[in-house]
């Protein structure tokens, strides 16, 4: 796909099907739904047709959809997130507390020692 980009006819044929110049290198993530890295010519045709004119109702309702389920994913990384965070917190807590007793049992055991 990039080296179709650097081809100054293709750019003007996606020009001419209302794709900006500077959407040109966003095209093919944009294009490459199932993220297999490759876009056949059928794809490719199929997906800059459906960037063109409005949106149907289909489409905003597949975008909901897909949105919403990005949504739960974040929410359910940022709860695992979170979870750890104040496991690893708890553990640093606990973990100074026994530093703290030992400090004060090396304290009391110098001051009988001397």
């Amino acid at each position: 796909f990039e080296d179709l980009l650097s081809h100054e006819e293709f750019q003007r044929t996606l020009r001419q099907l209302d794709v900006a110049d500077a959407e040109q290198h966003d095209l093919f993530d944009t294009l490459d739904i199932d993220g297999g890295g490759t876009l056949d010519l059928e794809e490719l045709i199929h997906g800059i047709a459906k960037l063109r004119g409005e949106a149907r109702r289909s489409d905003i309702v597949g975008v909901s959809l897909r949105l919403r389920a990005t949504q739960d994913e974040m929410n359910e990384f940022i709860a695992v997130t979170n979870d750890n965070f104040a496991h690893q917190a708890q553990c640093l807590n606990n973990g100074m507390e026994r530093i703290n007793m030992q400090l004060e049992a090396i304290k009391r055991n110098a001051g009988t020692h001397a």
